[in-house]
């Protein structure tokens, strides 16, 4: 019963930071304020004290498996889009959470719920072929990195294609460009090696068990001991419909704070940096010049 819950009404049991981490914790209550945000549910730290359990035991694979898809039933219902159906895809982020953030540290996998088949389908339904094959693209490069590839890997493809079509930056490939791209990346993918799960359910499962992992990846671990976190309170997981800052020159996604931490003093003012054009994978990495 306090394995999952939804993020616009978070269940009595399940309301503090240690269950629902940071990133949940102020999800539900910027919610609770009212304002408009994706709407989602939050696997709590629970699921991740008991994931040994889990993992090895079928009656609890199958319990919390069903939680999940309950869960995403209801998340159809609030969005009008069907996860895994071509002609209306829901996609999803699925993110880590801890009481206390460690930016950067764990796995975060966007566009999850998405194959060849459901971009055509985005494609066909937004209009926008090099939106739905950016997607698909992210979400490859999502997943690779998940299973031990760099970041520079992908970006040598991209800087590849970029150098033999004659065109400086992303948004200026055509549809097909971008298909052809995120099929490069999918290609060496499979070189590496790495099975790539085509089922949209076992995509969300592996990026639940993947978010979960990433809480003992090294640079995690070291952070951890930096700061001075305890390894033992493991992290939610925050899965939610995707927002698409990269549907259009007019869409975005950024980072805004209180204080401006190139000032010293505690002048409360916004401050913050976004970009036009891109996911917030764009922000966090730190790849693209932002305003």
């Amino acid at each position: 019963k306090n394995a999952m819950t939804p993020i616009d009404s978070a269940r009595s049991r399940v309301t503090g930071i240690i269950q629902l981490g940071n990133k949940g914790i102020n999800m539900v209550q910027l919610k609770n304020f009212g304002y408009p945000i994706p709407p989602g549910f939050i696997i709590t730290t629970e699921v991740f004290r008991c994931r040994e359990v889990i993992d090895s035991y079928p009656p609890a694979t199958e319990n919390f498996r069903d939680q999940v898809v309950q869960n995403i039933s209801a998340l159809e219902k609030a969005t009008g889009k069907i996860f895994g159906d071509p002609r209306n895809p829901l996609l999803l982020s699925v993110r880590s959470g801890s009481a206390i953030s460690q930016p950067g540290m764990m796995d975060t996998l966007l566009d999850v719920g998405n194959n060849v088949e459901i971009a055509e389908g985005i494609a066909l339904k937004t209009g926008n072929a090099w939106f739905a094959w950016d997607n698909y693209r992210r979400f490859l490069q999502c997943y690779g990195m998940a299973f031990g590839l760099q970041r520079d890997d992908f970006d040598a493809i991209i800087s590849e294609s970029k150098n033999k079509l004659g065109i400086p930056y992303k948004r200026e490939f055509s549809g097909e460009q971008m298909r052809d791209l995120s099929l490069a990346y999918k290609e060496m993918i499979r070189d590496a090696g790495i099975e790539i799960l085509e089922k949209p359910y076992e995509q969300l499962y592996l990026a639940i068990k993947s978010v979960l992992d990433s809480w003992e990846s090294p640079r995690a671990q070291t952070y951890r001991k930096i700061i001075g976190i305890s390894d033992d309170w493991g992290t939610a997981v925050t899965v939610q419909e995707m927002v698409y800052g990269n549907k259009s020159p007019e869409s975005g996604t950024g980072v805004v704070f209180t204080h401006n931490p190139r000032w010293s003093g505690d002048t409360l003012k916004l401050w913050g940096d976004f970009t036009v054009g891109n996911q917030g994978e764009d922000v966090v990495s730190g790849l693209v010049k932002t305003m």
